[in-house]
């Protein structure tokens, strides 16, 4: 897909084709990492290492981490979406710490050996341009995301890949609530200020309805 600028900071998504067909991931890519025994000064530290190894990992470059820009709180501006994020076509990563809930035996849900530490969300758009449209590729290269991930993140058993999942955004029951393109990413990131009741991925990840009682701020990541 290229862009096509039209006015000053405006753009407009111009298919390749005339057949063009959505990738799963063209709307970003969810992911949840079962950190095991981690405070959120930790899981802070280490996101722009996750960044950098996402990235690494999908399009195949070596960059300094100082080459990355972090924003703690406040979504990066319209204009340094469109010119530096969209426009360059680079990945942007938004980032949510979650508290762990203490087991519950009568539902069953929650965490045994994790209740008083934390775990990361992330928020991914950009990265459908990096990943192959054929099913076994694509499984293979989830795969190795996931490895990825463990690699730089403490979870229980390195070899239990299911310590992190991926998910593709606005597919299936989702498609109505995660609208996303180049064009509304802005909009996107910033629903957990201007509409934080809606249901959708990037609210979850900011746990606006407070399922997890949780006020840490979104860290938001970009190459410059």
């Amino acid at each position: 897909m290229s862009l096509v600028r039209v006015t000053k900071g405006d753009y407009l998504c111009k298919p390749q084709r005339s057949n063009y067909q959505e990738h799963n991931y063209d709307r970003g890519m969810f992911i949840s990492i079962n950190n095991h025994k981690t405070h959120y000064e930790t899981i802070l530290k280490s996101i722009k290492k996750v960044y950098q190894s996402l990235e690494g990992a999908l399009t195949e470059t070596n960059y300094s981490r100082n080459d990355l820009i972090t924003s703690y709180g406040k979504s990066p501006s319209r204009r340094v979406i469109m010119d530096e994020v969209i426009a360059k076509k680079r990945i942007l990563l938004v980032g949510g710490i979650h508290n762990y809930h203490k087991y519950d035996y009568k539902n069953k849900r929650g965490s045994k050996s994790n209740s008083g530490y934390q775990h990361l969300h992330l928020y991914l758009y950009g990265v459908s341009r990096f990943l192959p449209d054929n099913p076994k590729s694509l499984k293979n290269k989830i795969r190795q995301l996931k490895l990825r991930l463990m690699r730089h993140n403490q979870v229980k058993d390195k070899d239990d890949i299911t310590a992190v999942d991926i998910k593709a955004v606005g597919i299936g029951g989702n498609v109505d609530n995660d609208v996303v393109s180049p064009n509304s990413l802005y909009e996107y990131i910033n629903y957990p200020k201007t509409n934080p009741n809606k249901i959708c991925c990037i609210n979850y990840i900011a746990d606006t309805m407070q399922y997890n009682k949780q006020n840490y701020p979104l860290v938001y990541v970009y190459r410059s």
